[in-house]
């Protein structure tokens, strides 16, 4: 395997005892852990020594750390031909604990620090407009931060207009006179309704978060936050939000920059190939825009795989049908286009996945809500079927600060099998650093949707067995309009 060299440091971005930090010398960071996937708040562990250098004396490092600071990780991994550091968190302190051990063997003393991601602040900062913003500034005025234009439109319009308005003005969290809106940027995008619809944020309970996450539509779009730094490739459209990666007072090792990555809240269309109306060819531009990591050649991988298939992703009748207005599945099945692999039933049995969703509104014009019908159970059935054939599973690599969750990664199925086909691609939902000081680091990416390359070349692999269900109840009911 390829010689690495890797190296991590924590810088304090914000603590109560700036001062005392700002001294500080002789740092050490002595592990390093982080978890971070898609469905999850990312999840930091760091092991310190239990002293640093005061000056006079050797200072306990649990004098001047709190619970609440602001911390920013970074790493690089230089492999002897490249290895730009990058950023891998900004996090708040959640606990401090201190270890001293005292054997034969030695003394040890060291630091143990948990930490969460900023998007930890948004998943417990809730919003209680009558306990709180009501007795603040008055419960009508607390309802009118919104207004109707506000909340009406399409999702990633309303969700912009959320952050600006309440999440980011009126999060109760500010460290050194910045508040989240300073600290996180946002990237949205979304598909749209065929009617615009109005959400009721006036009234909102909950975390900041939770509330988003209820009208984020999955599984047609996918709502995460992760670090991108500027220039991260984004293929999609919508609502930005930039924000300035945060200086640091001290850091273990001052001497290292990062790529200047922040926390970015990111709603997109799911990125998976979907189908046209009508099937035929996929459409690949928005799985081919994601970054993708080549680990095909020889040492880029530590040789660890792990992969297999399950039963309980395969869905074979696909139906989109409206989230809002009352239609029951015969309604459904008169006026949306449902889809059916007959074959995939008969191996599987009946297997169905009926999505109601605020992007579909049997209201306004039959012909919209019918185009928007078939598009949306079209692209729901390229994206989920044939998920028997589709594997999950894991790769180890050397320490690799630059991959992160909601990207692509190349690789070979079977490490030693150096044949064309043996190549693969899959999906990451989640990766784990793990890094010692003394000896090095390596990371785990977890994988789905993994296919051979080959079946992501082929734009008609993902139509295969889909066809339309016979239904006849558009002769017999008549569509819903308005006022009737």
């Amino acid at each position: 395997m390829t010689q690495m060299h890797s190296h991590v440091w924590v810088g304090i971005v914000s603590s109560l005892h700036a001062d005392d930090w700002a001294s500080a010398k002789d740092l050490r960071l002595l592990q390093y852990q982080d978890s971070d996937s898609l469905s999850d708040v990312q999840q930091i562990s760091l092991t310190m020594s239990g002293r640093f250098d005061a000056g006079d004396y050797r200072r306990p490092l649990r004098e001047i750390l709190s619970v609440g600071d602001l911390i920013r990780t970074a790493g690089y991994c230089w492999d002897g031909v490249s290895g730009d550091p990058y950023a891998l968190s900004d996090a708040i302190i959640t606990d401090v604990q201190v270890a001293e051990s005292l054997t034969e063997s030695g003394y040890t003393f060291t630091t143990q620090i948990s930490a969460q991601g900023l998007q930890s602040l948004l998943t417990t900062d809730t919003v209680a407009w009558w306990m709180f913003y009501g007795t603040q500034i008055g419960a009508l005025q607390a309802r009118g931060v919104l207004m109707q234009d506000d909340i009406s439109g399409h999702i990633d319009k309303v969700f912009a207009t959320y952050l600006n308005k309440v999440a980011f003005n009126f999060s109760s969290w500010n460290r050194d006179g910045k508040s989240l809106k300073e600290r996180m940027s946002y990237r949205l995008s979304c598909i749209n309704a065929n009617i615009p619809f109005a959400y009721n944020l006036q009234i909102a309970e909950g975390s900041h978060w939770g509330i988003l996450s209820n009208y984020a539509e999955s599984p047609f779009h996918e709502f995460f936050v992760q670090m991108r730094a500027p220039g991260y490739p984004d293929a999609s459209s919508g609502f930005a939000h930039a924000a300035a990666a945060p200086g640091v007072i001290a850091s273990t090792d001052p001497t290292q920059t990062d790529n200047g990555a922040v926390p970015c809240i990111v709603l997109r269309p799911a990125p998976f190939p979907h189908l046209p109306i009508g099937g035929g060819a996929a459409d690949l531009r928005a799985w081919e825009a994601l970054p993708m990591h080549d680990v095909t050649g020889k040492g880029r991988t530590t040789g660890t795989h792990q992969f297999g298939r399950t039963l309980s992703n395969v869905r074979n009748f696909f139906l989109a049908m409206p989230g809002f207005e009352l239609m029951n599945d015969q309604l459904g099945y008169a006026f949306a286009s449902s889809l059916v692999n007959v074959e995939n039933v008969s191996r599987f049995s009946y297997r169905p996945m009926q999505i109601k969703t605020n992007l579909l509104l049997n209201d306004g014009p039959k012909n919209d809500f019918i185009t928007q019908s078939k598009l949306l159970t079209w692209r729901l059935a390229g994206q989920w079927n044939r998920q028997e054939d589709m594997s999950s599973g894991s790769v180890s690599l050397p320490f690799s600060p630059h991959i992160q969750k909601g990207e692509r990664l190349r690789f070979r199925m079977i490490q030693s099998d150096e044949a064309e086909g043996s190549i693969w691609q899959g999906y990451i939902t989640a990766r784990n650093h793990s890094h010692v000081t003394s000896t090095g680091g390596g990371t785990t990416v977890t994988l789905e949707r993994c296919l051979p390359e080959s079946a992501y070349l082929d734009p008609a692999y993902f139509a295969q067995g889909l066809t339309l269900a016979q239904t006849s109840w558009e002769q017999v009911v008549p569509f819903h309009k308005p006022g009737t």
